[in-house]
């Protein structure tokens, strides 16, 4: 790559578009937003920045730039993301047009071929758009309601796991959710899971909750409940007197 090209790292908002040197990682198109398409791109320097060819432009990207190529791309703009854009947060992204100059060059070893961000699962906040991870297993399940979904299970730098639900709007696209490219791919297998919700489920595995008899609980305890309620006062009506002693 040439020396002398414009990084990432220097792009402002508003700033001209420098000749800037990348390598395109992958591509997206919204289904909320389907006339935009997004590209991420890496720098030498290994930083990322997204690209964004909508509604007349967006052919023309898509008709260009190819995953896991390298290309120099000027005479673009420099925009802020709103917040259902900015998937990766950074203040800016780059909008192509048709008037771009976009140049396919040679491969080289000094672009990086990837690019994660790993943090901790006490990190992830409500509402994360990018969750990424070691993949360790998925699992085909059903909610109680008897929808289906995909559970996967990632872990982080710290080995701690985040499972992650996909419902079949994902997963059906296969721009989305590559089931077979996910399996066949040699362990360890990196996913970056966007746009995901964060839920807490309450863990009720440690306790058990039953329902006695009245005549059950005098046999168990070898008094009545008048007996036990008188002994222990009223008050204290979920107090029960210690188990039997065999």
């Amino acid at each position: 790559m040439s020396e002398d090209s414009t990084t990432i790292s220097t792009l402002e908002y508003g700033c001209s578009g420098g000749a800037l040197q990348v390598h395109i990682l992958r591509t997206w198109t919204p289904q909320i937003r389907s006339y935009e398409t997004w590209f991420l791109a890496v720098d030498k320097h290994g930083d990322t920045i997204q690209i964004l060819g909508q509604k007349k432009d967006q052919g023309h990207i898509k008709s260009i730039l190819t995953i896991s190529n390298c290309y120099t791309i000027s005479d673009y703009a420099c925009a802020e993301p709103d917040e259902y854009q900015n998937w990766i947060g950074k203040e800016i992204n780059i909008s192509v047009v048709n008037a771009s100059s976009i140049c396919r060059i040679p491969d080289t070893r000094i672009t990086p071929t990837t690019s994660f961000h790993f943090i901790f699962k006490s990190q992830i906040p409500d509402y994360v758009k990018q969750a990424p991870g070691v993949f360790v297993k998925s699992r085909e399940l059903k909610t109680k309601n008897k929808e289906p979904y995909t559970l996967l299970i990632l872990t982080t730098e710290s080995d701690k796991e985040i499972p992650i639900g996909l419902w079949k709007e994902c997963t059906n696209v296969l721009e989305n959710f590559d089931r077979n490219l996910i399996e066949a791919t040699p362990a360890p297998t990196v996913l970056a899971v966007t746009n995901a919700k964060i839920m807490t489920v309450e863990d009720t595995t440690d306790s058990i909750t039953a329902n006695l008899s009245e005549n059950t609980v005098e046999k168990l305890n070898s008094i009545t409940s008048e007996k036990a309620i008188q002994q222990h006062g009223h008050t204290h009506r979920k107090t029960l007197p210690p188990f039997i002693q065999d």
